[in-house]
């Protein structure tokens, strides 16, 4: 790899982990039910596409589209989650917490992936 090559990785990862750097609180980012939910879809996807002689580029198409379409579903699961227990205004926080990180984590791991797949073109 190249010295361009290098900074560009790097400047993605700043992407990523700068706005958890900026929080104070990085441990506000880590969820596991969300962290779990994008896992299930990558692993879904990653089984669902598996096709003989698949390439690298296609592996990481499906668990870029995987992480990212599963994050959006948890976050609108969430946000329903929200709406339907306004009258309880405790709950509110955790659950867009656990809509918005879901979301944080599909988008990253699709960042990711897109960036690896244009390496292999």
């Amino acid at each position: 790899m190249s010295a361009s090559n290098y900074v560009g990785a790097l400047m993605l990862s700043a992407v990523v982990v700068f706005p958890v750097l900026l929080s104070g609180s990085p441990t506000s980012f880590i969820d596991l039910p969300a962290a779990g939910a994008v896992f299930m879809g990558i692993a879904g996807a990653i089984l669902f596409s598996a096709t003989p002689g698949q390439t690298q580029t296609g592996k990481l198409h499906a668990i870029g589209q995987g992480a990212w379409l599963s994050g959006i579903v948890v976050a609108l699961s969430g946000l329903i989650m929200v709406l339907t227990n306004l009258a309880e205004p405790q709950t509110i926080g955790p659950y867009l917490a656990v809509s918005l990180l879901s979301m944080f984590y599909g988008a990253a791991v699709r960042l990711f992936c897109s960036i690896f797949s244009l390496r292999q073109i």
